[in-house]
């Protein structure tokens, strides 16, 4: 299946496997975020990749919010995972960074750490699990995984970032995901991406380096 970078048409998913958005702000991510957070299912999974300060934590902070969860929001950098409870909704939310278990002479080593530590079942317990730098375990993650990159503007703007947003073939976007796009949109909030980005994610992007 082709993957699209535009919206084409009024209803923009169908075809795409990948949308491409340039956030305006800190404000627009978490916004984001929060929409997105309101349509996820349980037993959801998101891998995040993303350079260092392109807004993973403000993402995860408005997903959290989205769940119901008026918990605060951290990276868990020091400590793998952040459990934060259950909300009304019934969702609790899992949010794993797993770079400290990348290690550059076994490739394999964070995904046998990840599941020998038993965290591969936090998928199925029906909350919603984020995971950054998710490309680390990638053997792990289950099909019905969405990926989300974030890159700092290639134009040097200093709140603008890049958000793609993809999935596999056979996977469907979340029911009311295109609304949402749209409607951020039409607020001024975000943009779709007019050129496409294939460059892949690369250790500049751990050093802040815009890989774009």
């Amino acid at each position: 299946m082709r993957s699209d970078h535009h919206m084409p048409g009024a209803d923009p998913l169908q075809a795409a496997d990948m949308i491409c958005l340039i956030s305006r702000s800190p404000v627009a991510t978490e916004t984001l975020g929060y929409r997105l957070g309101q349509l996820l299912m349980p037993d959801s999974v998101i891998s995040l990749e993303g350079d260092l300060g392109a807004g993973k934590t403000t993402l995860v902070r408005g997903l959290t919010a989205g769940i119901g969860s008026e918990d605060p929001v951290s990276s868990p950098t020091f400590t793998l995972l952040i459990e934060h409870e259950r909300t009304s909704r019934g969702l609790a939310l899992y949010h794993f960074d797993v770079y400290r278990l990348a290690a550059s002479d076994d490739p394999d080593l964070a995904s046998d750490q990840f599941m020998a530590a038993g965290l591969d079942e936090y998928f199925d317990a029906g909350g919603i699990s984020v995971i950054e730098w998710g490309g680390l375990i990638e053997v792990l993650l289950p099909l019905r995984t969405l990926h989300i990159r974030m890159t700092l503007s290639a134009t040097g703007a200093s709140d603008e970032r890049r958000i793609e947003l993809k999935r596999t073939a056979d996977q469907v976007w979340p029911d009311g995901l295109a609304a949402v796009l749209l409607d951020l949109t039409t607020q001024g909030l975000m943009s779709f991406c007019t050129e496409p980005c294939d460059c892949a994610a690369s250790a500049d992007e751990r050093e802040g380096k815009p890989s774009c």
